[in-house]
């Protein structure tokens, strides 16, 4: 079973990855599902450190959501992973969520809100929350990676906020 660091490590990787794909400007389907996991092992990072966790690694996506649904402490966690998980889904499977019409992903998100919505809101959200349930080591990594490459804007979160709608 991956260690919270081999899941911070997978983290890392994945925000670069994310970079890259957004810099390509085609590839925002790939950008939004890399981001999605990028995510993902945060949480599973959050799951192996978080005493109070049932679980030590996240398993399906579906034992990873209700893991998250089901504790109040992961209620923020949880409101930004979701809409980088629902991003993923209709970029690999070309559907909304209980719809039976297909959409491409160009369609419903450009590679402009890819980084705006999932990567620079959601995900540096996500990061900022797992601060609560990570070592210090981990969140200092986390986010001198996402830094590096997403460079911090000095805005408010009123701002952040309303330019950003899931």
């Amino acid at each position: 079973m991956p260690t919270d660091t081999n899941h911070i490590q997978a983290a890392i990787h994945d925000i670069a990855t994310v970079r890259y794909l957004i810099d390509g400007r085609e590839y925002s389907d790939w950008a939004a599902t890399v981001a999605f996991y990028a995510g993902l092992h945060i949480v599973d990072a959050i799951l192996f450190c978080d005493p109070q966790s049932q679980r030590k690694h996240g398993g399906t996506h579906s034992d990873r959501t209700d893991c998250l649904r089901g504790a109040r402490r992961y209620d923020h966690i949880y409101r930004q992973y979701a809409p980088l998980w629902r991003a993923s889904k209709i970029a690999r499977y070309l559907q909304n969520a209980g719809s039976d019409s297909t959409i491409l992903f160009k369609q419903y998100m450009t590679v402009e809100q890819v980084e705006e919505k999932l990567v620079r809101f959601h995900l540096w959200q996500l990061i900022k929350s797992a601060a609560n349930f990570l070592p210090d080591e981990h969140t200092k990594r986390l986010t001198d990676a996402f830094a590096g490459h997403f460079p911090l804007q000095d805005r408010g979160e009123e701002d952040t906020q309303a330019n950003v709608s899931s």
